[in-house]
């Protein structure tokens, strides 16, 4: 409900969130990150932690390409390079 009421105008909402992440060293996955959810969007920033902490994210990121990637090949979604046909916002 927060984070509904973040988006809608209300007080913004500060906890991570699953949200579309596509810059940096993660591309085209939707994972959690540190957000802020207010009335323009979803707006994350890169996460910190230790080196065992980025690498247990980078595992993550990881599993979730994997994860994409075998239901692109399913085709229930189509490949990465065609979502913006869909989605310009992509």
């Amino acid at each position: 409900m927060k984070m509904i009421e973040a988006a809608m105008g209300g007080d913004k909402f500060y906890w991570p969130a699953g949200t579309y992440v596509n810059e940096g060293k993660y591309k085209n996955v939707m994972m959690a990150m540190p957000t802020v959810i207010d009335a323009t969007g979803c707006h994350f920033t890169a996460p910190q932690g230790t080196a065992e902490e980025m690498a247990a994210l980078d595992a993550s990121y990881d599993h979730l390409v994997k994860m994409r990637d075998e239901i692109v090949s399913l085709g229930i979604v189509p490949a990465v390079k065609d979502w913006k046909k869909d989605n310009a916002n992509l």
